[in-house]
């Protein structure tokens, strides 16, 4: 049934997409980012599809920055207890 299936339908593959993401710097830059995914949408020049997977990454983007900001707070933290008497 598979077999007939993925002759019928074919396999998905993905498109290249034309899409310039504005560069993300900083916490600050990803309000930015996702407005562009949003108006790529919007103009069609990304799926709805494309535009959740270009989503993941600024995601992605946004759990490593709270790591580091996290772990830099952390090390003040550890840093100001270490030299409290």
């Amino acid at each position: 049934m598979r077999l007939c299936l993925e002759r019928i339908v074919g396999p998905y593959r993905e498109r290249a997409v034309e899409f310039t993401m504005p560069a993300i710097r900083n916490a600050g830059d990803l309000a930015g980012a996702m407005a562009a995914v949003a108006d790529a949408t919007a103009q069609g020049a990304v799926t709805p599809r494309e535009a959740m997977q270009l989503g993941h990454v600024v995601e992605a983007y946004v759990r490593a920055v709270e790591a580091t900001e996290f772990e830099r707070r952390l090390r003040v933290l550890e840093a100001v207890d270490a030299t409290s008497p």
